[in-house]
């Protein structure tokens, strides 16, 4: 398996590889895997290449590059925690705060004239402006094809 990992805004990146690529195995009768993994606060999106037979993720949320992969299920959640901790270490060692996922929250800084007709459409739909407006970014996100 291995993982990389690359802090952004800095030059270095680090690249660490501790067995080499085998096939994907039957994964004998369990439940399927979902296609997100959580640990140590950080959650990653899991995707299989046929093509390799590899499943590989990458942290989601933060800008720094946090991958891993493996080839079985187990391999691939053994190196996903790996990566996290190496990352977290590595920030440690740095005296640099891990990057924190979105959490949700936007702030925005808006003309008052466009600020007032949001809350005057909001309110005329019954929504709060938050309800609102996170239902036209969600629109908007996927008339790009950006959310999965």
């Amino acid at each position: 398996m291995s993982w990389r990992f690359a802090i952004s805004g800095r030059r270095d990146s680090s690249r660490f590889s501790h067995l080499g690529r085998t096939r994907i195995s039957e994964h004998s009768g369990r439940q399927p895997m979902s296609n997100t993994l959580s640990y140590q606060g950080c959650t990653a999106h899991v995707e299989s290449d046929a093509e390799d037979q590899i499943l590989h993720g990458r942290v989601e949320g933060i800008r720094d590059s946090v991958t891993f992969e493996g080839a079985t299920v187990d391999g691939l959640i053994a190196d996903f925690h790996a990566a996290v901790d190496h990352y977290l270490a590595v920030c440690r060692q740095r005296g640099e705060a891990p990057q924190q996922p979105h959490l949700g929250r936007l702030l925005l800084r808006l003309d008052p004239a466009i600020h007032a007709a949001v809350a005057r459409q909001a309110e005329a739909e019954g929504k709060s402006l938050s309800a609102w407006a996170t239902e036209v970014l969600k629109r908007a996100a996927n008339a790009d094809g950006a959310s999965r």
